[in-house]
């Protein structure tokens, strides 16, 4: 857990995953910003993280460039075509910062992965990009798994272990990968 305390923008946090995540951040050594595009849905959130962790720092703001201005790590958990929307409005201020796409459909994403990494990687190439979600999205690619991990992998070492001490901080085990991209 960091000592000096970090911002962690969600944008979206909708999904089991991003929920779980930021829940259980919330008794970290955080700051959780929170956007979505439906003020509805992310409301009901916040209320739940203050109900379990009443001393949790949150807030929840409007846009998701201010969040990700905000944030030192940002969490994408947003459906592929709201990337297309998301990645230029926070092109701007996610230079240098982490930036996490969360897979968290594997389905889905098994068939998409590589269209959204290189979607990531070409709209913010500046940014330090890790990719997490289950470990069921690595069932193709052979390697085993243990209940409550979620696979990480990047190129930047320090990106992938502040995101582990995230994911770790939030109750899961870290099953960190090499370069995904690598593996497609």
């Amino acid at each position: 857990m960091p000592v000096t305390k970090q911002s962690i923008g969600f944008i979206g946090a909708t999904s089991n995953i991003g929920l779980s995540l930021a829940q259980g951040v919330a008794h970290g050594n955080y700051r959780l910003l929170l956007f979505g595009r439906d003020s509805d849905e992310i409301e009901p959130i916040a209320k739940k993280i203050r109900g379990n962790t009443p001393n949790a720092d949150i807030a929840i703001l409007e846009c998701a460039h201010e969040c990700s201005w905000e944030a030192d790590v940002i969490i994408l958990d947003v459906s592929d075509n709201k990337l297309d929307e998301v990645l230029p409005n926070i092109r701007d201020v996610a230079t240098q910062k982490i930036v996490v796409q969360l897979s968290s459909n594997p389905r889905r994403e098994m068939e998409n992965r590589t269209h959204i990494i290189e979607k990531i990687h070409r709209e913010l190439p500046h940014s330090k990009i890790i990719h997490l979600g289950p470990t069921e999205l690595l069932d193709s690619i052979n390697e085993s798994k243990k209940s409550g991990s979620l696979f990480i992998s990047g190129d930047d070492n320090e990106a992938v272990q502040t995101v582990s001490e995230i994911i770790e901080t939030a109750g899961f085990h870290p099953f960190v990968k090499n370069n995904i991209k690598e593996e497609i």
